[in-house]
Order: C-alpha cells, then sequence, then structure tokens
C-alpha cells in the first residue's frame, strides 16, 4: 500500500508534464503523416518527393529524451517535489521510494510516449493510407527509441542526486547517457542496439541506487 501511495504521487507530479508531450505528439505526428500521404500520391507524377516521414525517428527521440530530462528534474530541484525528500526519515525505505519514481517514469513513457507511437504507427498502417505501408521492424525501432527517454531519465537523476562537483564527476550520468544515444545510432541494428541500451539501464540504474541509498539527506 505504501509503494501504490508513493506511485499515485509520483505520477501526480508528472501528468501534466506528460499530457502536454502526448498532445505535441499527436498534433505533429498528425500533421507529418498528413502532408506524406498527400505527398505519397503524387510521386508517381512528379517523380520522387521528400517524405515529412523521415523526421519521425529524430521527433520519437527527442520527444522521448524531454519526457526523460523532465521526469528526472525532481532530482535537480528540491522545491519540485518534496515527497521522496521527507519520505526519506520515515517508515517507507529509500528502496520503495526510488522504486516508485522510477516505476513512475516507465509508465510515463510506455503509456504517453509508447501510446502516442502506437496510435500513429496504426493510423498509418491503414490500408490506402500509403503505397508502401510502415513495417513492423518500423514499430520495434520506436520503441527503441522510446528506451532512450529511460536512458536519459536514469542519467539525468543520476547526475542530480551526486553530490560531486560538476568540473568533476556531477555530470557523469548525463555524459553517459549521451554516449549511449550516440551509440545506440552508431550500430545501425536493431539487435545490437537493444542490448546497448539494456545495458546502459542496467548500469545507470545500479549507479542511481548506489548514491541513492548511500547518500546522506
Amino acid at each position: 500500500m505504501k509503494f501504490i501511495a508513493l506511485l499515485r504521487c509520483q505520477t501526480k507530479v508528472i501528468v501534466g508534464a506528460a499530457l502536454t508531450q502526448l498532445g505535441l505528439l499527436l498534433g505533429i505526428g498528425y500533421y507529418c503523416i498528413a502532408i506524406a500521404t498527400e505527398l505519397d500520391r503524387t510521386s508517381n507524377i512528379y517523380g520522387y518527393t521528400f517524405s515529412p516521414l523521415t523526421y519521425t525517428g529524430p521527433l520519437l527521440i527527442i520527444a522521448s529524451l524531454i519526457c526523460g530530462g523532465i521526469l528526472g528534474l525532481q532530482f535537480w530541484i528540491n522545491d519540485y517535489t518534496k515527497t521522496w525528500y521527507f519520505l526519506l526519515h520515515r517508515c517507507a525505505t529509500r528502496t520503495m521510494i526510488l522504486l516508485s519514481m522510477i516505476t513512475a517514469a516507465i509508465f510515463s513513457l510506455i503509456i504517453f510516449t509508447g501510446g502516442c507511437w502506437t496510435l500513429l504507427f496504426l493510423y498509418a498502417s491503414v490500408p490506402g493510407l500509403f503505397l508502401l505501408p510502415p513495417t513492423p521492424r518500423v514499430y520495434i525501432e520506436g520503441w527503441l527509441f522510446i528506451s532512450l527517454g529511460l536512458v536519459f531519465f536514469l542519467g539525468v537523476s543520476l547526475s542530480g542526486i551526486s553530490t560531486a562537483k560538476f568540473y568533476t564527476t556531477k555530470l557523469f550520468g548525463i555524459i553517459f547517457a549521451g554516449i549511449v544515444l550516440i551509440t545506440t545510432f552508431m550500430s545501425l541494428d536493431i539487435v545490437w542496439g537493444g542490448v546497448i541500451i539494456a545495458a546502459g539501464i542496467l548500469f545507470l540504474a545500479v549507479q542511481l541506487f548506489s548514491v541513492f541509498l548511500n547518500r546522506e539527506f
């Protein structure tokens, strides 16, 4: 019951930003698909035409990174939410508090960003909308891009909770998340990209738990 209460509190903190992100993604995504379908229908007449769908991947990545960064801000700004800080000295364990925050971040990425991506993909897959509809590989790649938001959340959170100075290792979490992002693009493969992201999430999560459980508040 304590964990559920903490999770509800975290959900209230992120729901405003998440709804805003959802509206932007759906609006911009629908606009890109609408223009792309018109270009797709006229491509046979005028030859090759640039499609706005090219921006789908970058748009999804940027949205995921923004979501992860917003969720990680609560570790940087003490007044953003004092719930976890207050409960550190109460009956709730630190592990429970941190798990509730990570769970809320995962739910936010899955429900809002992932839900938006699924709706846009299903809309783009409507028979007759495109001459060449998107493949399941595109859908899987989209979820890999969304998981980068979790990497960025853990990186921002780790840097926020760190007591090191800025000129030492304070920004290690953010820098490491950036390295995972770049390495994922360099892999150019779904399997290796998934392995890199999973390894990055595991490494940052272990570091975050270690710092959070051992830091003095």
